[in-house]
């Protein structure tokens, strides 16, 4: 009874600190589309001390890209959706590799919905969001409407990285 007792505790032991090893503080920045997410990345990363970003498939540390490949120069909306939520599995398993890497504790996942931020946690196994901002906290109406302005008059994209980073 008591090697049982033992071996159940060394189990419940090793999973414990398994689980808070790989414990990662998640934030996420939500809004629609060309609401100015990406544009207001840094700031929030800064802000809340979060070394790495994840944005259209992207991962970002400490302000360079690290892994992934951006959904922003996908040719169809479909390939664009499943590069960003890391359908794809060998890039999924790139991010999520890079992230083991870095040791990263603490991750920004910026998307246009709480289900897409869930789904992108969720898929990179990363465990539940703990704060969820939504642009709307953090940039002012007239920003925002600019943001729409600029998007939709101009098509630009934004990524929080210098262009160079950034493979086509």
């Amino acid at each position: 009874m008591q090697i049982i007792i033992l071996l159940f505790l060394k189990s419940f032991y090793n999973e414990e600190k398994n689980r808070l090893v790989n414990r990662m503080l998640l934030y996420a920045l939500v809004g629609p589309s060309g609401t100015g997410k990406s544009t207001s990345a840094l700031l929030v990363a800064h802000e809340h001390n979060i070394p790495a970003i994840i944005d259209d498939g992207l991962l970002i540390y400490k302000g360079k890209r690290v892994a992934g490949s951006s959904a922003k120069f996908e040719k169809n909306y479909i390939t664009a959706v499943n590069r960003a939520t890391f359908h794809m599995p060998e890039h999924r398993e790139e991010v999520r590799k890079a992230i083991k890497q870095y040791k990263i504790k603490k991750l920004l996942i910026i998307g246009t919905s709480k289900r897409m931020v869930d789904k992108i946690a969720d898929t990179l196994k990363l465990g539940p969001i703990s704060r969820y901002i939504d642009v709307s906290e953090i940039r002012t109406p007239s920003e925002i409407k600019m943001a729409l302005y600029v998007r939709n008059t101009q098509g630009k994209h934004v990524i929080p990285v210098p262009y160079m980073q950034i493979e086509q």
